[in-house]
């Protein structure tokens, strides 16, 4: 994917976001850029030893918002398709434990008229059991 896309991508995905992680009067060292098509800002924040954070700068160039807007799209991206495949590898596991039972039940098949008996662990026909692998 090109870095439009994924812009694009973070556009319409972050679109969707109704609860971000804070919301808050801009401070005027953070305003949207008017020339700027998109209407976002980005926030340098301080990581404080408390587990809280402060913004301590803002920056509205679109370059800059550009930038994260393309990270961000590849995150979301990248969470997107881990969350697939988490997803189709539980199908492709259920799927493969089918064919394994449905194959089980194939592999040998025992006609009307055998008989069967099951003696030291081994079990023995009477000739009238057919075997098919594969």
């Amino acid at each position: 994917m090109s870095k439009e896309d994924f812009k694009k991508l973070a556009l319409e995905g972050l679109q969707e976001v109704q609860v971000g992680v804070s919301t808050f009067d801009l401070p005027t060292f953070i305003q949207p850029n008017t020339d700027y098509e998109e209407d976002y800002a980005v926030a340098l924040v301080r990581c404080n030893d408390n587990g809280t954070g402060t913004i301590v700068y803002g920056c509205n160039e679109a370059g800059i918002i550009d930038a994260v807007l393309v990270s961000s799209g590849k995150d979301l991206d990248e969470r997107a398709q881990e969350s697939l495949a988490k997803l189709d590898a539980g199908d492709l596991a259920t799927k493969r434990a089918r064919d394994v039972r449905e194959f089980a039940s194939k592999m040998i098949r025992v006609g009307s008229g055998a008989q069967v008996s099951v003696s030291g662990g081994g079990v023995r026909t009477n000739g009238a059991a057919t075997h098919t692998y594969g």
